[in-house]
């Protein structure tokens, strides 16, 4: 219906008429083309993948939509495509059509689609493709696999290693080696028993085109870095402890070897414990296994607390001063807190406030009045 001013008479049962004016507007429905796919359906021809979709809630396809499609190929003539959809969802539709297939040559092929109000909407698409494989190596279990990913292929493939380090057998990694293969996600080449081979490895696919492609990686599968060890003087005069961590991988056990004099467990000692504390300062030899059986050698020497107080107390008449020197290798961990005995109560007290102090608790500053080190 043209857009402008209408006058609609409707009569009801009596013969009585009543005229009504509408508008009708012109109006613009926005829609756009999502990235464009494809995918070889033979060695000559894809099948193209487009979506058109409603760019806001607001818009809406108006089928049935003529959608015309014209291929410009590295050289000749166009080539022409039309189809009729004649009706869809209404926020998008798949675009589909099957076009010639020009190996590792540029070309382009351009969409137009108009609706049923007469809109006409275009995108042109370029295709420069020819048959590719990447090569991932990836984490798996405690080793590493070997992923081979095919593009633009025509399947099956087949899959051939024109050079890998000595001991590589591919049938060991993959027992479908050397295929067809028909996945797109590519197959992988692992072991849960046997290590992959470190060293250069040259992957070659032909698909069932005849055409081939090859890709290079080197492979280190050397074991993981060191764990982390970090120690800690502690809070306990002559003690201190340890912890041991990883970021890559989890550790199964740990065994200490050498420990100074005074340290409480027969040694060699083992356990599943990467952390510990109150241990006596001096030299330490650990054996750290992760899940995945790489054993790690670390020695650590903890220092074990110390620390140095001098403190005065300068009486005056109803008042006394406090100086108060501490000195430690902890430095940050230990706060000073001053509190009044209730001999009655037999309680430890706020000095002002009287609140008793619990036992075993952390001092707050209602039970006392915090110290300042070095005043």
């Amino acid at each position: 219906m043209p857009s402008g001013q209408y006058s609609v008479r409707v009569f009801d049962a009596c013969g009585e008429g009543v005229v009504q004016a509408v508008t009708v507007s012109d109006s613009t429905t926005n829609l756009s083309f999502s990235v464009g796919i494809f995918r070889l359906v033979s060695c000559e021809s894809i099948n193209t993948f487009n979506t058109l979709g409603a760019v806001t809630a607001n818009d809406a396809i108006a089928y049935p939509l003529t959608v015309e499609y014209a291929v410009v190929p590295p050289s000749g003539a166009s080539l022409n495509f039309t189809q009729v959809i004649p009706s869809g969802a209404p926020d998008n539709r798949l675009l589909q059509q099957v076009i010639p297939f020009y190996y590792d040559q540029a070309y382009s092929y351009t969409i137009t689609v108009t609706n049923a109000c007469g809109r006409v909407y275009t995108v042109t698409r370029q295709i420069n493709a020819k048959l590719k494989v990447s090569l991932y190596l990836l984490s798996e279990g405690c080793g590493k696999k070997l992923s081979i990913v095919p593009q633009n292929f025509f399947g099956p493939y087949n899959i051939t290693f024109l050079q890998a380090p000595a001991g590589f057998d591919p049938v060991v990694f993959n027992v479908a080696h050397p295929g067809p293969f028909t996945e797109t996600s590519g197959p992988e080449y692992y072991n849960a028993t046997v290590p992959l081979p470190s060293g250069t490895y040259i992957v070659e696919i032909t698909d069932s085109c005849g055409r081939t492609a090859t890709s290079t990686i080197n492979v280190n599968v050397s074991p993981p870095q060191q764990p982390t060890l970090q120690t800690d003087t502690g809070c306990e005069v002559g003690q201190g402890g340890f912890y041991i961590f990883s970021q890559f991988y989890k550790l199964s056990t740990l065994t200490i070897t050498t420990a100074p004099p005074g340290f409480q467990y027969v040694l060699p000692y083992t356990t599943n414990e990467f952390r510990m504390g109150s241990l006596p300062a001096g030299n330490y030899h650990f054996a750290i296994t992760s899940v995945c059986g790489f054993v790690y050698q670390l020695n650590a020497t903890i220092q074990g607390y110390q620390e140095t107080n001098v403190i005065t107390i300068k009486e005056n008449c109803g008042a006394f001063d406090i100086d108060m020197h501490h000195t430690a290798n902890n430095t940050g961990y230990t706060k000073f807190y001053l509190q009044k005995w209730n001999p009655l109560t037999n309680q430890w007290t706020h000095p002002l406030t009287g609140i008793p102090y619990t036992d075993g608790t952390e001092p707050t500053t209602l039970t006392a009045i915090q110290l300042t080190n070095n005043t």
